[in-house]
This record gives structure tokens, C-alpha cells and sequence, in this order.
């Protein structure tokens, strides 16, 4: 894989198995030559800043995960200085998976069982940490250690066999090594995001089917329910008790030798798996007779997680495709067998998938470190209901789109492993001398193999793909507005939608006539992915309603939303400053009104304030008739004051 990166012109045997042969002009010295110990205990807290080493890499521990398993007092954590070097020495006999060198840019604490290293004049503090990064990316560290469990300390690094060339080379190996790097990370996180996409992408396409159907023209009326909003006009909204039953499983993991021998299908199962079949290795236990009767498992049978450690991820669902005799449905589960004559298990399977079913569930999921559902939730939740064969068909649709999208993820998942693998090979023969990049800058000399893509198009700024960008965007309004006791959910997307209008930019929102104004479900549990994923803000449910409360990388948006948004930021501020006192049910109705005189001016009609308000009161939605004609027509008259205007005014009160 280093095909175009030229040998050392001459070579010498190391004397080391798995090393191999080295450029004839470095030396091969012991450990202790190179590395010192180092441990100063933080006495009196004199450091503030955890660290922790995390898949290699040792980052900065955010104050809010500071919590569990952590020491009475950080007095007997140790301070570590930026260029020195974390090794976890423990436990190499039983765990050969973890990257366990880490190197501190970070002055901060970091538990004592860890061996800190300061690397010695004779090798540069990065190279230092990249000699003994080989050991642990070849497990040649594995060859070392002592003790019943194979731990690590400083008697086995010094006698560790280093290899170093002269010190302007082991700068030029470095320099080489970390563009290499950046590169690497800079195509991987491409991929990541290419795959939050994808999976976006195939949210939408659940979202939509189940909810709207396939047919884009379909005539659509209320459901009566507010997650679910407007239903295809053949299509009911029913309570799952309605078209299933739903049984908590108590089925443990225990064997007893009075009870059946039985497969267990368990948590893990039906948390990492789409389907149940008998290819996953299941868990062996027993089971009454009766706990056999009601939880083997049959064709079309549902299973969903009714306990989670988070309120926002219960009820995740799995199918079973077809019988599975002696496999039984285990605790902390739900199964749901739905009633054939009214709704197809898989139909149900992807709709406990939307976000307008899940979300009753997050709702409803009560606890505090750890959260569950009670039966009674499960049964009561409403489920769209089409006729059996539109929910066929809806279930070959989504199962076509599934395939492409996943096989999509697929490529992208290998590149990224590949991607990897060739990181780790690169490192190791530049660092052990199998290559020469003498002369060679990352700048003149790409690395072998490396993916290079075409620079896209600019669009309103540096590129960046719709869903993050519309992301930024949200993020801003949050920031903003996000300790206001008025700030809520609902208030949120009408501001969204608000801001996006008055600001004049395309965030690929489709907004539908929903009860609380115009609404767009998908793009907002995108918007809540991304915030969340990016560690801005999270959304919680606090006392009855949704809250947006800061992450670790609150404000970490607002580089983003600078150069994405800078030209439009002066009508942002006033559309945000406008609404951040005003309560919810007044952004509903100025967002409701400006959808609808927006919709009237599209259709190239002359329009009145009239003709406004009836057509909400008329063509929207039932629930707009609870707030008196009056409020609307006083709210259009603060419209034109505000300037909340989608055409040119008119001295007559109309507009074009």
C-alpha cells in the first residue's frame, strides 16, 4: 500500500522478530533510554481538567459526564503536561482490542492507574509517542507485561527495544505522518457524515410511507391525533390494543432445573438486530411452560425495548419473519402480535420505526437514570392504519429503498474500514523505517491510495450538506432563545420556518398544515439529531414539556452559522428578537398566517385579509377555529406593522 514511497538505500538486521530490518544509520536502544516515568499527584486540586484516554486519543472530559464512577476526590488523579505520553497497562491478557497510547495536548488529570511517560532529548516528544504507538497498532505490546493478567508498568517499557533515527529525520517523520493523518481523518468524517445522511435519508422515507401512504396526491383529512397530524382520507388512526396483542415479557436469563430448556432472545438481539432469525446465536436458559406459551416466538411477531437508559431511545423495534420454535421473548422486552385481519406485522414493525409513533414513546417513558414503559403506554399508542393491501405495498416500497440506501452505507462503512487499515500499515512502516520520507513533504507527495474527491460547488458560503447547514441555522435560534420560559418545541419550528422565510434561504424543509401552523416533522427530528450528535444541544422533556438545554459544544455552531449565514444575520436577529418574549399560541399564528397568504400569493390570486383568514379558518386545520376571528385579523394588522409581509403591501390592505 505504500507502493510509491521509495526504501531506504541500505539496511541492517534488529535483532528484534517482529521488527525486523531498519535503516542502517539509526540505532536500536532500550526503552529506558528514551522514556522517563512521571506521576504528580494533583495534591490540593491544583488541576481542574479531566482527561480521559478515549480510542487512542486523550480528550478533555465534559463536566456533565463527570459523574458514576468517579473518584471521591480527583486529589488522587495525576497532572499530565501537553507532549507526554498515557499508557493503560492493564490488563493485556484479557482485552487485545483496545488502542491503549495516548498523546496529552492537554494539560489535565487523568486517572493514576495509567503510566505517564516524558520522553527523554534523544527523540522528539510526537516521534517518542509514535514508537510506541507501532507496539500497540502491530499488538506488539501484547509480547510484554507481567503478572496474572498481563499488566504493563515502566520495568517492561525500559527494556522495550526503540528504534531512532537522527532527530531532523524524526521531525520530517512526523510532519509526514500528521498532514497523512489529517487527511485520513478529513475523508473518514466525510463518510460519517455521508452515512448520517443516508440514515436521514431512509427516516424520511419510513416518516412519509407510513404516515402519508405513496400516493403524493392523496387526499388527506385530521387523524384526531396531534403526533400523527393529517392521515390519508381511507386511512384510521387506532390504538395498538386495537390490532395487537401486547405482552411484557419476565422471561430472565436464569436456569432452573424444573423449567424447559429454551433459546433466549434477549435486549442486545432485538436492539442491534432488524430481523430475528435463527442465524443469531442465542442465549440458553429456561422457561416455564406457560412463559413458553405466551412468548415463543411466531411469524410476524414485533418486539420492541420498553426499557432504556434514555427516554429518547425505547420502543426500538425488531420483526420476526417466521416461527421460531423454543426461541422465547426474554425481560425488558415487549412482544406485539399483531392481529392478522387488521394490520400486517411488518407494516407495524416499520411504523413503530416513525417518528410520529416513536415519539409518544419518548413521551411517555418515565424514570430517571434509567427509563420504561408501562403496558398501558404501549397498548394505548396510536398507529396509522391503512387497508391491508396499501400496507403491502407500502412495505415493498420501503423494503426497495431500504435495500439501495443500506447497500450505499454498506460501501461507505468498507472505505472507512479500509481507510483505516492503510492508516495503520502507513504508520508503521514510515515509523519503523520501511519507507523513506526523507525530502518528501505531505504538500509535494499524496499518500498512496487516498481517495480524492472534487470540491463542490459554493452555495450561499463554503459548502456544506442541506441538513447540517439547516442544523447551524436551528442551532442559532436555540442559543438565542433557549433559556426564554417561553421556548418550547413548538415555538421552535415556527421560528424555523419564520426565520427562513423573512431570511430568504432554502434548508430543504417541506412544510405541511398541521394543527399548531405549519409544521415539518422530519426536518426537525433531523435538526434534534444533529444538535444532539454535535454535542450543541440536546431536546428534553422537563416538567410535562420539550426543553433545549446546552451540551459540551454549546455554541460550537456559531463558526458554522458565521459563514454560512453572515449576509442574512442583520433580519435573523430581528425576526428572533421580534418573538422572544411572545408566547407560543402567538408564533402559531403568525407562522399559520403567513403560510396561508403565502399559499394564496402562489397560486397568483389578489389577496385580502378576508380571504386570509378564512382560508385558515376553512382549509387548514379543525383545530384553528378554538382562537377568534378577531385574533387573526388583529395579528395580520401586526404583521404589516413588523413587516412580516410575504408580498409587496398594498395601501387597500391587500396584496400581490
Amino acid at each position: 500500500m505504500t507502493h510509491d514511497l521509495k526504501p531506504y538505500p541500505e539496511y541492517k538486521d534488529s535483532g528484534v522478530e517482529w521488527l525486523g530490518r531498519i535503516p542502517v544509520h539509526w540505532e536500536l536502544k532500550p526503552g529506558l533510554v528514551a522514556f522517563t516515568p512521571k506521576q504528580v499527584k494533583n495534591t490540593g486540586l491544583t488541576e481542574k481538567t479531566v482527561l480521559s484516554l478515549s480510542y487512542g486519543r486523550i480528550v478533555v472530559k465534559p463536566e456533565e459526564k463527570l459523574h458514576g464512577l468517579v473518584p471521591e476526590s480527583f486529589e488522587t488523579y495525576q497532572i499530565v503536561d501537553p507532549g507526554e505520553i498515557i499508557i493503560r497497562g492493564t490488563d493485556l491478557q484479557n482485552d487485545k482490542n483496545s488502542l491503549r497510547i495516548g498523546f496529552a495536548r492537554h494539560r489535565g488529570i487523568i486517572t493514576s492507574a495509567y503510566l505517564c511517560l516524558k520522553p527523554t532529548k534523544i527523540v522528539s516528544s510526537e516521534y517518542g509517542y509514535h514508537i510506541l504507538n507501532v507496539y500497540d497498532l502491530t499488538k506488539a505490546i501484547y509480547r510484554y507485561g507481567s503478572g496474572l493478567r498481563q499488566n504493563l508498568d515502566f520495568s517492561d517499557i525500559k527494556r522495550l527495544p526503540v528504534f531512532i533515527p537522527p532527530r531532523d529525520e524524526q521531525d520530517a517523520i512526523v510532519r509526514y505522518l500528521n498532514t497523512i493523518d489529517q487527511r485520513i481523518r478529513r475523508f473518514i468524517r466525510n463518510r460519517q457524515r455521508l452515512i448520517e445522511v443516508l440514515n436521514e435519508q431512509k427516516q424520511a422515507i419510513i416518516n412519509r410511507a407510513v404516515t402519508r401512504g405513496l400516493d403524493p396526491n392523496v387526499k388527506l383529512k385530521p387523524s384526531g391525533v396531534e403526533w400523527l397530524g393529517d392521515i390519508p382520507e381511507r386511512w384510521e388512526a387506532r390504538r395498538l390494543r386495537t390490532l395487537a396483542a401486547v405482552r411484557a415479557s419476565g422471561v430472565d436469563k436464569n436456569t432452573n432445573e424444573d423449567e424447559v430448556p429454551v433459546m433466549l432472545c434477549n435486549y442486545v438481539d432485538v436492539y442491534k438486530n432488524d430481523r430475528i432469525t435463527a442465524a443469531i446465536d442465542f442465549m440458553k436458559a429456561t422457561a416455564t411452560p406457560e412463559e413458553i406459551r405466551a412468548f415463543e416466538l411466531k411469524a410476524g411477531d414485533v418486539i420492541i425495548t420498553k426499557d432504556s437508559e434514555s427516554w429518547d431511545d425505547i420502543a426500538i423495534p425488531t420483526f420476526v419473519p417466521e416461527d421460531l420454535p423454543g426461541v422465547v421473548c426474554a425481560y425488558h422486552l415487549a412482544l406485539v402480535r399483531p392481529f392478522s385481519e387488521e394490520i400486517e406485522g411488518e407494516f407495524l414493525f416499520r411504523a413503530f420505526l416513525s417518528d410520529p409513533v416513536a415519539d409518544q414513546f419518548r413521551v411517555a417513558a418515565t424514570g430517571v437514570t434509567r427509563f420504561g414503559l408501562a403496558q398501558g403506554v404501549i397498548k394505548g399508542a396510536f398507529f396509522p392504519l391503512p387497508p391491508l393491501e396499501e400496507q403491502r405495498a407500502i412495505i415493498a416500497y420501503i423494503n426497495e429503498k431500504y435495500a439501495e440506501i443500506s447497500q450505499a452505507i454498506s460501501r461507505a462503512e468498507r472505505e472507512i474500514e479500509l481507510m483505516r487499515e492503510y492508516r495503520t500499515r502507513l504508520i508503521a512502516d514510515v515509523v519503523t523505517g520501511k519507507v523513506d520520507v526523507r525530502g518528501i513533504t505531505a504538500e509535494q507527495k499524496k499518500p498512496a491510495r487516498v481517495i480524492q474527491f472534487p470540491k463542490r460547488k459554493e452555495q450561499n458560503g463554503p459548502w456544506a450538506n442541506v441538513h447540517f447547514r439547516r442544523a447551524v441555522f436551528a442551532a442559532e435560534i436555540v442559543a438565542r432563545l433557549h433559556k426564554e420560559p417561553t421556548f418550547g418545541h413548538v415555538k421552535f419550528q415556527k421560528l424555523i420556518f419564520l426565520c427562513e422565510k423573512k431570511c430568504g434561504v432554502d434548508l430543504g424543509s417541506t412544510y405541511y398544515r398541521q394543527a399548531a401552523g405549519p409544521y415539518d416533522n422530519r426536518a426537525l427530528r433531523s435538526i434534534d439529531s444533529q444538535m444532539k450528535k454535535q454535542k450543541w444541544y440536546a431536546s428534553q422533556m422537563i416538567e410535562g414539556r420539550y426543553r433545549y438545554v446546552p451540551l459540551s459544544r454549546a455554541g460550537g455552531h456559531k463558526t458554522y452559522f458565521d459563514r454560512y449565514f453572515a449576509d442574512i444575520e442583520k433580519e435573523f436577529s430581528k425576526v428572533v428578537e421580534t418573538f422572544r418574549k411572545l408566547d407560543t399560541e402567538r408564533c402559531e399564528i403568525v407562522a399559520t398566517l403567513y403560510s396561508a397568504w403565502e399559499d394564496l400569493l402562489k397560486k397568483n390570486q389578489r389577496v385580502s385579509d378576508e380571504r386570509i383568514v378564512h382560508e385558515v379558518l376553512n382549509n387548514w386545520h379543525e383545530s384553528k377555529k378554538r382562537i377568534p376571528r378577531e385574533r387573526w385579523e388583529n395579528a395580520l394588522n401586526w404583521m404589516r406593522q413588523n413587516g412580516f409581509v410575504p408580498g409587496t403591501i398594498r395601501q387597500s390592505g391587500e396584496t400581490s
